[in-house]
């Protein structure tokens, strides 16, 4: 689902959103914690076919929390405190956002 082009995010994207976390079927692209995140998700994007949304999570975790379940639970939680998102960039086959929670 595309951003508007005012910005706002469509009906229902952030309850989407999380669920698609929530359930398993988000794909996890990047995990680190340096700039190195930014050239994965170019790397990534270069392979696409449809058009994909990214999402820039930051999040508080201890080192247990580095499997896929805990993560995925942790980031579908941070989507629903979501305040305010941030567009970083769009394309015509992908954007990438983040969000302030």
């Amino acid at each position: 689902m595309k951003f508007l082009d005012n910005g706002i995010s469509p009906s229902k994207f952030w309850l989407k959103a999380a669920k698609a976390i929530r359930t398993g079927t988000a794909k996890l692209v990047s995990n680190r914690n340096d700039t190195g995140v930014s050239e994965e998700i170019r790397a990534y994007a270069g392979q696409l076919t449809h058009f994909t949304t990214f999402l820039i999570l930051q999040m508080q975790l201890n080192p247990t929390d580095f499997c896929k379940p805990v993560l995925y639970h942790k980031a579908a939680k941070l989507l629903s405190t979501a305040n305010n998102e941030t567009i970083i960039t769009t394309t015509d086959n992908f954007q990438l956002v983040t969000i302030e929670a």
